[in-house]
């Protein structure tokens, strides 16, 4: 009994010893914490009292606040980029700023004549003798401000000698240096004869002999190259100077390439190489218009008309279902069913161009349902489509690359198709006519809006090595047919009137209303 109650008291003082161990521990974490907090205000006050210096230090000392306004803004210059472009209006305040400024302030004046006197002194030094601002002012200062003959200091802007055949700069001269090397043109000869010159009349007053004698005064044995006159020399540096001027001051700027642009450049390229012809008839549009209007908002767009009209005809003539492929070798290459494609203004990152939009087999499509197509693909984006994002792709490549895949593209049967058999332009929404067209497709169907007889130019465009001239024309009167026979009939039925045409309108004003150029 005894042993355990020793140990029972041995258990309470272990305890009470560990718990005395925690609160010690507890304190000592409390005290960190508070010297901490101390540490951390007096930072924070000393750091005030720097702020505070160096606050009463940039207002009353100039040079202090010049340094420290030129180390930030060469930071700036390194770390936060340009600055973004202003808008119109910003520039417009910033010109009448400057302005006013220029007329009330003489300092102001006067620095900015410096300033631009200065860079026209840097601007003609790159031009006439490719020195920068720099390497001018590190061989003023190494030659002591002083000319690099006589040694005397510049008391004008000094001049740059430099070598006119060669080009090459020497050093910099004063005037009458420079005006003495350019008299004697640059001669050795004829600066060692007019030494000796002079030395001979003085006699025993010369400061010095010279012991080398020049052979003649001209390096050709007495005959001057007529290339070196001062005349000829006179002019070369004129024209150098006025194409200097040219190159460097033309009041424009480069701009490069967007992608829009490349991919009409690329475009125009591939239809560079096709000799097109073009063939026009005029279609009596009024029982289309009449119909059309009478349908309503409703009514299918007369490029969805086109596109599957010029699709029927496709269907009957099989020229117009070939491509021309050049390799390996010269060959034709027929497809089954058209492929139509339609050129749309679209924009593309930021710039206006032209995307392609085609439509497989649309003769076996109905004119609403196309009609829908149509207006899906050109109202969809861009990103939406996995062929546009391909062109675009495309785009981006170098110049050399680009030609290499549009050549295989051209070439390749299942690729060419991806383009299309043929086109159809949407122009006339504009109310316009596209006139001669170009276009890396056999053929391209055009239209212009109607006239106030209801009747309406249509234009085809093909390449002549796949069909002649009088298969054209016989295309367009298919086309004729067509369009005043099935689809005729299709928007009767879209009306609900199967049983007879409409009668033809007699309102001039009502047709021209109502025509092709009016709803797209």
């Amino acid at each position: 009994m005894a042993s355990s109650s020793r140990k029972k008291r041995a258990r309470k003082g272990g305890e009470k010893k560990a718990g005395t161990g925690r609160n010690e521990k507890k304190k000592g974490t409390n005290n960190e914490k508070k010297l901490a907090a101390e540490v951390r205000d007096e930072k924070e006050l000393a750091k005030e009292r720097r702020n505070e210096v160096s606050r009463k230090r940039y207002a009353e000392d100039a040079d202090y606040r010049e340094k420290l306004l030129a180390y930030q803004r060469e930071y700036k210059r390194e770390h936060r980029g340009p600055p973004p472009p202003l808008t119109p209006e910003e520039k417009d305040k910033r010109n009448a700023r400057d302005r006013e400024r220029w007329a009330t302030d003489p300092d102001y004046r006067a620095g900015k004549l410096v300033f631009h006197a200065e860079n026209a002194r840097r601007q003609e030094l790159k031009r006439r003798y490719g020195l920068s601002w720099e390497d001018y002012q590190a061989m003023l200062a190494r030659q002591g401000g002083t000319c690099a003959i006589c040694k005397c200091e510049f008391t004008h802007t000094p001049f740059v000698d430099h070598c006119h055949k060669t080009r090459q700069v020497r050093r910099l001269l004063c005037r009458d240096c420079n005006t003495g090397l350019g008299r004697f043109k640059d001669d050795p000869h004829r600066v060692l004869a007019a030494l000796q010159y002079l030395l001979e009349f003085l006699g025993d007053k010369a400061p010095f002999g010279v012991i080398v004698v020049p052979k003649h005064a001209s390096p050709a044995g007495g005959r001057v190259d007529p290339w070196e006159s001062a005349r000829v020399k006179f002019i070369a540096s004129k024209f150098r100077s006025w194409w200097g001027s040219v190159a460097d001051f033309s009041k424009g700027r480069r701009i490069p390439l967007s992608i829009a642009r490349r991919l009409l450049a690329d475009y125009m390229w591939a239809a560079s190489a096709i000799a097109r012809v073009d063939v026009r008839r005029r279609v009596a549009f009024r029982d289309l218009i009449a119909a059309r209007a009478a349908i309503g908002d409703a009514a299918p767009s007369w490029t969805a008309i086109f596109v599957k009209a010029f699709a029927l005809v496709a269907a009957e003539f099989p020229e117009l279902r070939r491509v021309y492929m050049s390799w390996p070798w010269p060959h034709f290459y027929q497809y089954d069913a058209s492929t139509v494609s339609i050129l749309q203004e679209r924009q593309i990152l930021g710039d206006t161009g032209i995307l392609p939009l085609r439509f497989y087999q649309p003769d076996a499509v109905p004119l609403v349902e196309l009609d829908t197509m149509i207006r899906r693909a050109a109202a969809a984006p861009i990103e939406a489509s996995r062929f546009h994002r391909k062109l675009i792709a495309l785009a981006r490549l170098p110049l050399l690359l680009r030609r290499l895949i549009w050549t295989l593209l051209w070439n390749v049967p299942r690729l060419r198709r991806e383009i299309g058999t043929s086109a159809v332009s949407s122009a006339a929404r504009w109310q316009t006519d596209l006139g001669t067209t170009r276009s890396p497709l056999p053929s391209l169907l055009s239209y212009g809006p109607a006239d106030a007889n209801g009747n309406v130019d249509v234009r085809l465009s093909f390449d002549h090595r796949i069909l002649d001239g009088a298969l054209a024309g016989r295309a367009l009167t298919r086309l004729d047919e067509i369009l005043n026979s099935t689809i005729l009939k299709e928007l009767h039925e879209l009306k609900g009137d199967t049983a007879a045409a409409m009668a033809p309108s007699d309102d001039d004003v009502y047709v021209a209303r109502a025509g092709v150029g009016r709803k797209f």
